[in-house]
């Protein structure tokens, strides 16, 4: 695409950008020109500042390029195929140019029918460029998807059935009978956990009061952790 900053689209993963990146061949125009009458496109290629860039690291570096089989792009006089004959005599380059990038991991994802330029095309100093990729996209299947949601779900509830705490007690109400100032007694109560999984218990004050029994009684231990 001739004098488009840049074009981006993406499908899911695969992202094709297209347009006029500007970069040159490092070559002198008397160079390029020979060059181009030899039809030698392969050594003009090797110098190529994109690609150059690319191999460094340092731009456009995810992304690949069809094999580029014509000639440059840039620059000619308008509404010709001539080159610039201006004071500046731009050097010819592949300032048009058409990446893609797939993060898609199915092998062969982007295949590419054409790459080309377009000559016949003269109301502009570059010459568009043009490609049809074919690309595999990832689809969702969504009865499939419906499907494995609810068996997810099952296991889950499953799952956390198995982990719910499950305990008896020996009994509810601890009595000591008589009691007798400055004499000890003691009462045992056993918490047991039937569950598969470890379980805590924890004496609680009720909801009015601060603690969960009077200062002269205690409880050890308050709270615990029991294994199954």
């Amino acid at each position: 695409m001739a004098d488009v900053g840049r074009f981006m689209s993406a499908y899911r993963s695969h992202t094709i950008w297209a347009g006029d990146l500007n970069y040159r061949i490092g070559l002198p125009e008397d160079q390029v020109k020979n060059y181009l009458k030899a039809g030698d496109y392969d050594i003009l290629l090797k110098h190529d500042q994109l690609a150059a860039q690319q191999s460094l690291f340092k731009a456009f570096s995810e992304f690949g390029e069809p094999p580029i089989t014509f000639q440059p792009t840039f620059k000619y006089d308008v509404g010709t195929n001539t080159w610039d004959s201006s004071e500046k005599r731009r050097v010819p380059a592949y300032t048009d140019r058409i990446l893609y990038r797939s993060k898609d991991l199915l092998k062969d994802s982007v295949e590419t029918l054409f790459y080309k330029s377009h000559m016949e095309l003269t109301i502009s100093d570059h010459k568009p460029v043009s490609a049809l990729f074919k690309l595999k996209v990832k689809t969702l299947l969504h009865d499939k998807q419906a499907e494995v949601h609810q068996a997810i779900v099952r296991e889950l509830d499953r799952y956390e059935n198995e982990c719910m705490p499950d305990a008896t007690i020996s009994s509810s109400n601890v009595v000591f009978e008589e009691i007798r100032y400055l004499e000890p007694k003691k009462k045992q109560i056993s918490i047991r956990n039937t569950g598969q999984f470890p379980a805590q218990y924890r004496f609680k004050p009720k909801l009015q009061d601060e603690r969960f029994c009077k200062p002269w009684i205690w409880v050890n231990p308050p709270a615990a952790m029991i294994m199954p």
